[in-house]
């Protein structure tokens, strides 16, 4: 351990004092111009937060048209009048209905729930849906032999 060059404390880092570079404690580096903590005494980074991981979401395939159908089919809304209820502008529910662009996850919740419509799917739920298929190729529906248990004597 190095002792400070001022008062013999123990040092904490080093700093420029008149010109030269000393080792110094915590009170007297007050007195230092351009002073660094020792490698010891330097705060830890934080580790990154392990982050959960979310499922992955993506738009269903044929969104713009699923928008405009139930737009003008279910609540009968010219484009402009429904832009206004979702405080959207029009040119962009347009673009989203041509699928020019895709909408942001805040807006597409939005639009589903004011249509009763899906436009998100998780990765995650297709991937089950598929496995689930595949572990049981020829079974589509069940049977009564599915159901009840049959007791051998």
């Amino acid at each position: 351990m190095e002792s400070c060059h001022i008062c013999g404390n123990d040092a904490i880092g080093t700093g420029y004092v008149e010109g030269a570079k000393i080792a110094l404690c915590e009170r007297c580096a007050e007195h230092s111009k351009r002073f660094q903590l020792f490698e010891q005494y330097r705060p830890q980074q934080p580790k990154p937060a392990q982050r959960k991981e979310k499922p992955e979401q993506e738009l269903v395939a044929g969104f713009g048209r699923k928008i405009m159908k139930a737009r003008v089919e279910t609540k009968s809304l010219s484009r402009e009048d429904f832009a206004k209820q979702m405080l959207i502008s029009e040119p962009d529910l347009r673009a989203y209905e041509e699928e020019r662009r895709k909408p942001l996850p805040d807006v597409a919740k939005k639009i589903e729930y004011a249509l009763g419509i899906t436009l998100v799917e998780s990765k995650i739920a297709e991937e089950v849906e598929q496995q689930q298929a595949k572990s049981v190729p020829f079974k589509k529906e069940f049977t009564l032999g599915d159901i009840i248990k049959i007791k051998k004597k």
